[in-house]
This record gives structure tokens, C-alpha cells and sequence, in this order.
């Protein structure tokens, strides 16, 4: 199956975020994004219902509206460096605060 390989599960990803926007729209409401990471990541990321949470946390608390593209591929950054587990996050000063942020907020909970 083509998506056991790595590049091609990532041309898939990435794709995923711009088949899913709205006609006009350049983002993604928070909860098509999270319904589409349970459907691609679910299994490759055991930090999965927390980026959920925090992710419907920041909506809530209106610092966040919708899910960017920036956002959508940092995720995918993330679980890529960690492998899908947030005990291998590795902090290079290099990630952007948003991450940072998650990786509190999962230390936090």
C-alpha cells in the first residue's frame, strides 16, 4: 500500500489539507482538521488527543479561529521528529511557540 511509504503518506497529508478547505477559504475549520488527523495520523501518534484538546482549547479561548496551513504541517513535523511520541520531543529552541505551547500544555495535564 503506497501510503506505508513515508513520502508518499506525506504528499498525502499535505494534500489532504487543501482538498479539505472550503471553496475560497485558505484555512481549515478546527474540527474538519481534527476529524482529518484522527483519519491520517491516529495511528501514528499517540499524542493525538491531546493536540485535539489543546488545539479545541485555543479555539474556545479565541486564539485561534481556524487551522492554518503553517499549523497543519507543523504537526506533522512534530510527530515526525518525535515518531509519534511526545516523550522524544526534542527542544532545538527551533520550533515555533505554538509547539512550544502544546508541549506545556501536555506536561501541564
Amino acid at each position: 500500500m503506497e501510503v506505508q511509504n513515508d513520502t508518499k503518506f506525506e504528499e498525502m497529508y499535505k494534500f489532504s489539507f487543501t482538498f479539505a478547505q472550503e471553496k475560497g477559504k485558505k484555512n481549515v475549520d478546527v474540527e474538519l482538521a481534527c476529524d482529518l488527523w484522527d483519519l491520517l495520523v491516529g495511528t501514528k501518534c499517540s499524542f493525538l488527543t491531546q493536540w485535539k484538546s489543546f488545539v479545541t482549547a485555543k479555539r474556545d479561548a479565541g486564539e485561534i479561529l481556524v487551522i492554518t496551513k503553517d499549523t497543519w504541517n507543523l504537526f506533522y513535523d512534530l510527530i515526525k521528529q518525535t515518531r509519534g511520541n511526545i516523550a522524544n520531543f526534542e527542544d532545538d529552541g527551533a520550533w515555533p511557540t505554538m509547539i512550544d505551547n502544546f508541549v506545556e500544555f501536555v506536561n501541564r495535564h
